[in-house]
């Protein structure tokens, strides 16, 4: 993000003025980011939307996305989410995946661009093909959802198969809660313990609390697999308020389990 790395921040503004000088986008851009936090300059959000400007005007797809983030927020400049629209088409044409994201979400609100769902869709595909997991999340709630495209239930969870692979938190997340809940698929309180836990590590609040309440059943699951051969066990289940009365049965099949209370 043009962040000075160098001990000696005079000296690397005098090489990022040079650059910028020589026509280098990314030399703008580090001049940019220099006047905007501070870093070996006195901040001047003035100099700093200039530069990101002249960052924009030479090709450079972080000075155009730093430049919409600035106008988006009002920082240095008015509030302007139309000239942050057009910036972030720039940054995106210039190959800039955030400002895609950010691009595709706006394309799906109207938000300082025409809503334009079809467009979205493309972004998001492209994202997601090219490894973003929060892509193929956001796709996947699509499929869902029915927005502006047809609804469909298999594609959706092959997209957030295919995000929390990619480590979108969000994407373990909601898989998660599909092989909780049976939905399309049998119900595996592992599999969905585990991606409750993958997207808590991703820090994904929701799926940090939807872990703690699956657990008790996954540890159960995983004691009847690991204890019992047989398709039909009669076993004793733990409740926490009176473990030795809570008797249960577990219908054991390959992986899968049903765990029944002792009235079936």
């Amino acid at each position: 993000q043009g962040k000075l790395t160098m001990k000696n921040e005079t000296l690397g503004i005098k090489y990022l003025e040079q650059a910028c000088s020589a026509n280098d986008a990314n030399g703008c851009d580090g001049m940019g980011y220099a006047y905007e936090s501070g870093s070996g300059v006195k901040m001047n959000l003035t100099r700093s939307v200039n530069y990101y400007t002249l960052s924009c005007d030479k090709g450079g797809a972080l000075g155009c996305y730093h430049l919409a983030e600035l106008y988006q927020i009002g920082k240095g400049v008015p509030t302007d989410p139309n000239k942050a629209g057009a910036l972030r088409v720039k940054a995106c044409e210039y190959g800039h995946t955030p400002s895609c994201t950010s691009l595709a979400n706006a394309y799906l609100n109207g938000v300082g661009v025409p809503q334009d769902i079809p467009k979205a869709v493309s972004l998001l595909e492209k994202g997601c093909n090219n490894g973003d997991g929060d892509n193929c999340n956001t796709l996947a709630e699509l499929y869902t959802t029915g927005k502006g495209v047809e609804i469909n239930a298999n594609k959706a969870r092959a997209l957030l198969e295919q995000g929390c692979t990619e480590d979108s938190g969000k994407a373990c997340y909601s898989l998660g809660k599909i092989y909780e809940a049976g939905t399309g698929v049998p119900v595996n309180v592992i599999r969905a313990s585990e991606l409750y836990a993958k997207g808590c590590r991703a820090e994904v609040e929701d799926s940090c609390k939807a872990g703690e309440h699956v657990d008790f059943p996954a540890r159960f699951s995983i004691l009847v697999r690991d204890a019992f051969d047989s398709t039909l066990c009669k076993v004793w289940g733990y409740d926490e308020q009176d473990p030795e009365r809570t008797q249960m049965l577990a219908t054991a099949s390959g992986t899968q389990f049903e765990i029944l209370d002792g009235s079936h």
